[in-house]
């Protein structure tokens, strides 16, 4: 097993590594995009949609509908079957990939928290970044109060016998936070709050709000109160997309699937409660 993976090869072509260095401003476009992970077994058919520049979008799907697929082209881990992905107007396969990634900010459903400094914890993508410009996403991440009321602040470890133990929500803030710091023309949004209670997912939508401006996002939830302040909404199903618009757009329509979909859910939360 391991001399297999010692032979893998790269994923990064000689062409994408010749790539120039190149900001990107965040537009993504999908162009009749399909894709398979096993041959003649399509997951995602003929996917188009666009995001402009600064834009928050929500994909919006049950299990298997096809959002992990889009996110996953998108980061450039996988290639379409069809079709084309573009960033500001250019091939993904014509951009190289180091620079794609350096300007993705993600934050995953599970967040990895290091055994080390809160700084070190949150700096992780960018290690130079000064003390002023970490404090500045944490309070924008809605947690700069934490800090502030730790006695060794940025220098607090991070679990251990001694360490800080964040909640479940506050892991989610210091992602947030984290993935904002490198200033990405992309930020992922990955079923961040899909563990969180009411109050802590009330926090993190303060900081999503916050944290979000200027960049271009893709939100992915199954809470649907999450993407409440998204501008658009596309809702896919069996790897195609069934429609697209704004919330009140699409919950003007009561026979939409985006609004049977917030009927059942909201139902099915008041039911819990």
């Amino acid at each position: 097993r391991i001399q297999a993976l010692l032979e893998e090869v790269d994923e990064v072509t000689k062409s994408e590594r010749a790539g120039e260095p190149r900001k990107l401003k965040g537009a993504i476009r999908f162009e009749q995009v399909s894709f398979a992970y096993e041959k003649d077994r399509p997951v995602l058919h003929e996917i188009s949609f666009s995001i402009a520049p600064g834009e928050k979008v929500a994909l919006v799907g049950h299990t298997g509908s096809g959002k992990t697929s889009i996110i996953s082209l998108l980061q450039g881990f996988y290639r379409p079957t069809q079709g084309s992905v573009l960033l500001d107007g250019i091939p993904l396969n014509q951009i190289n990939i180091q620079d794609l990634r350096s300007q993705i900010g993600v934050v995953p459903q599970d967040v990895l928290l290091f055994h080390d400094t809160l700084r070190a914890n949150v700096a992780y993508g960018r290690p130079q970044a000064s003390d002023a410009a970490i404090l500045k996403v944490l309070e924008a991440a809605q947690i700069g109060g934490l800090v502030q009321r730790l006695p060794q602040g940025l220098d607090t470890r991070i679990g251990g016998d001694e360490g800080l133990t964040p909640s479940a929500g506050e892991a989610q803030r210091l992602a947030m936070a984290r993935a904002i710091l490198i200033e990405p023309a992309i930020v992922i949004l990955d079923e961040a709050s899909s563990s969180l209670d009411s109050k802590e997912e009330a926090r993190l939508q303060a900081a999503i709000l916050s944290l979000l401006q200027g960049h271009s996002a893709i939100i992915i939830a199954h809470r649907l109160s999450t993407i409440r302040q998204c501008d658009r909404i596309i809702v896919l199903e069996a790897g195609r997309i069934l429609e697209q618009g704004s919330p009140e757009q699409l919950l003007t329509d009561p026979n939409s699937s985006y609004s049977r979909l917030h009927r059942s859910h909201f139902s099915s939360v008041q039911a819990d409660v």
